[in-house]
């Protein structure tokens, strides 16, 4: 191809605009006269192409910022309810491409752990580095790049799937409002979310944590979806380090005890007794008190508790012979069953940080 062909111009110098290591196109010198370009003149032509490319990568800046400023400012009216008037809010979110008329979900997602990281985590233990050393700042630089990388990746995926859905990163959780186009389709997103967290485990090594509100038909809707987003997003990262998607009325009995769980002051026999039990399944590498959560769940009953631990009978028997030996209450006294059953739920979120 002759870019020549058929114009005016008798020579052509063209050199790459190029910023940091993005492409951004060409810069070209064209002349009308038959001529030779010199060293001189690529090397001139060099100076403004890079100018030219540092001056469109700071325009292109500044209009993110300001995109980012117009959307967090959308999101920040959102969630404190500190609107003027809906008719107003409405404008804003039109111009973000963002019809209020139509149910939204909001969502928050955050990568709660690469596999890397726990991979490098475990053997800087083992080799006594001790995290923030200088041998670990390049690490981190490392994996700002990677969460960044990732969340470019989930943006993607959530514009193609759900067009007009807006998203806003910010102190590495990434705040969602899903357009919904009925009702049911919650549910389906709901399981949407289920296949991009196994996407990202699978594809990335990216562990998700992600909270889900209730559907927002009407702006004031809005700040309880958001809220109830923060809400399973915290809960559900307490109760599973592993990630995965909590749904707020997925909660359930948790939603009453996570408050009590914070609560410095909270200890009681009860407490003391998981907290025993706690201690020594970390040391004999046992799992008696899921086994006694299970039986107290199953409300004391052999072969329900069995199949659900998938252990023989008798394995059951002696598990709960060795839980009633490292308790001071009687475990088949069953109006201490309701007592237990939340001592066990407590102490697991205070456990993991709730």
């Amino acid at each position: 191809m002759n870019p020549l062909k058929d114009t005016q111009y008798k020579a052509l110098l063209s050199v790459p605009l190029i910023a940091g290591t993005e492409h951004l196109g060409l810069i070209s010198c064209y002349a009308t006269k038959t001529r030779r370009y010199t060293s001189e003149d690529h090397s001139l032509l060099s100076t403004i192409a890079n100018q030219a490319a540092i001056a469109i990568k700071n325009s292109q800046l500044v209009d993110l910022l300001a995109q980012k400023n117009l959307v967090k400012g959308f999101f920040d009216d959102l969630m404190l309810g500190s609107y003027d008037t809906e008719d107003a809010l409405r404008q804003r979110a039109n111009f973000l491409g963002c019809d209020l008329s139509r149910p939204h979900l909001a969502v928050l997602i955050e990568i709660s752990q690469l596999d890397e990281e726990r991979d490098d985590k475990n053997n800087n233990q083992a080799e006594g580095i001790v995290a923030g050393s200088p041998s670990t700042l390049q690490t981190e630089e490392e994996r700002l790049a990677v969460h960044k990388r990732i969340y470019g990746l989930i943006r993607r995926r959530i514009q193609d799937s759900y067009p007009g859905s807006i998203l806003y990163e910010h102190e590495n959780i990434l705040t969602c409002l899903f357009s919904l186009s009925k009702d049911p389709a919650a549910a389906r997103l709901k399981t949407w979310l289920r296949d991009l967290s196994r996407q990202m485990r699978s594809e990335q090594n990216a562990r998700l944590s992600m909270g889900v509100g209730n559907p927002c038909q009407s702006i004031s809707d809005y700040r309880r979806g958001f809220a109830e987003a923060r809400e399973a997003l915290q809960m559900g990262q307490s109760l599973n380090r592993e990630g995965g998607v909590t749904h707020f009325n997925d909660l359930g009995v948790y939603r009453y005890l996570y408050k009590i769980a914070r609560m410095d002051d909270l200890r009681d026999m009860y407490q003391d007794q998981v907290a025993r039990i706690a201690t020594y399944d970390r040391r004999k590498g046992t799992d008696l008190l899921d086994t006694l959560e299970t039986y107290l769940e199953c409300a004391g009953n052999l072969t329900k508790t069995s199949n659900r631990l998938f252990v023989h009978r008798n394995t059951l028997i002696q598990r709960l012979e060795r839980l009633q030996s490292l308790c001071d209450i009687d475990l088949q006294e069953r109006s201490n069953w309701l007592t237990l059953q939340v001592a066990i739920k407590v102490y697991k979120l205070r456990s993991n940080g709730a």
